[in-house]
């Protein structure tokens, strides 16, 4: 997921600006580097959308699209959670705007249930790489290994490296503006302050959403964007390549790695890293995760339990862990 950024810090849009092109913006915001690689999983993603808008992929690409609708459904949802919480306009008490919070996080949740309950209509296992286990309960084992290893890496690095302060914690800019605080304030400075049972619950719905959300991007990585590299690389070209999207997969999964296939592979993986910006060099450490899950998916002959697995156990566990603002990056960037 595309990292936030700081409204009100000294990057903010001015009048000036704000005809600009948001992605340029971005990278002006960022810097050439971490503002290309905010912009490769939205592409991605929009790749994804114009195939199934244009009956391509559908089946495939229905999860994914669940996801995406769920995203977008975010502020409709935050609007509709304070009309059912009647959260005044000017409302400077901080519980009401966790309590919203909390709704919202729940709307988003059943909405992204549904959809996905729906979007199994039109798709099934074979196509989700869901079949092809030969031993799925070690599949499943390897896969959470892996996620857990990969995010307890990513709390000990940055630790250990001092991009990262150990204990470094969440905090609203210091203002006399209440109103104006809550504003600024991202979900972490709100959750952060909440009650425990409330907590817990928003802890538990998050990490449910996280994980579908996760799930949604490994298929959109690893079954459609590495095998549409391979299709459009050689499929139209060479002679006994693959001639359509799902012997481009199985070409990829199965097959010998040639140029077009380490490309693709090496494609999904990046995009699949650069949506971790949380500390610099955290894109390293989830490209290479992501390479590993794409590994595992060869080793097990196409079968994406295994990094389903992971990439789920990877998300939940890298949220739960999250204790500072990663909008002081943006600011520093």
């Amino acid at each position: 997921m595309r990292q936030r950024l700081l409204p009100g810090s000294e990057a903010e849009e001015t009048a000036a600006t704000a005809p600009r092109r948001r992605g340029l913006d971005e990278i002006s915001r960022l810097g050439p580097l971490y503002g290309t690689l905010n912009q490769l999983a939205p592409l991605a993603r929009l790749a994804a959308l114009l195939a199934w808008a244009f009956g391509r992929e559908v089946a495939l690409l229905s999860p994914v699209m669940a996801s995406v609708a769920a995203g977008v459904a975010q502020g409709p949802l935050k609007k509709a959670a304070g009309a059912l919480i009647n959260l005044a306009p000017d409302e400077v008490a901080a519980a009401p705007h966790q309590k919203r919070l909390l709704v919202t996080q729940a709307l988003r949740l059943a909405l992204f249930v549904a959809l996905c309950v729906l979007s199994y209509s039109f798709t099934n296992a074979a196509t989700l790489g869901l079949d092809a286990s030969a031993s799925p309960t070690h599949e499943l084992g390897v896969g959470l290994a892996a996620g857990l290893a990969a995010a307890a890496l990513g709390y000990a690095v940055p630790r250990a490296l001092g991009v990262r302060r150990h204990g470094e914690s969440l905090a609203m800019e210091p203002s006399n503006d209440n109103k104006a605080d809550l504003a600024l304030a991202t979900d972490d400075e709100l959750v952060r302050t909440m009650a425990a049972a409330p907590k817990a619950l928003y802890t538990l719905l998050k990490a449910c959403a996280l994980g579908l959300d996760a799930a949604a991007d490994t298929v959109l990585f690893l079954r459609f964007l590495a095998p549409e590299v391979v299709f459009y690389t050689h499929g139209h070209f060479a002679p006994g390549r693959p001639t359509n999207h799902y012997e481009a997969n199985v070409e990829l999964y199965t097959g010998a790695l040639g140029p077009p296939e380490l490309g693709g592979l090496a494609l999904a993986a990046l995009c699949y890293g650069s949506q971790h910006l949380r500390w610099r060099g955290e894109w390293i450490l989830a490209t290479a995760f992501a390479a590993a899950l794409a590994a595992a998916a060869r080793a097990y002959g196409g079968s994406l339990l295994a990094p389903l697995a992971g990439a789920v156990a990877f998300a939940v566990v890298r949220h739960l862990y999250r204790d500072h603002d990663v909008r002081r990056f943006h600011k520093s960037g």
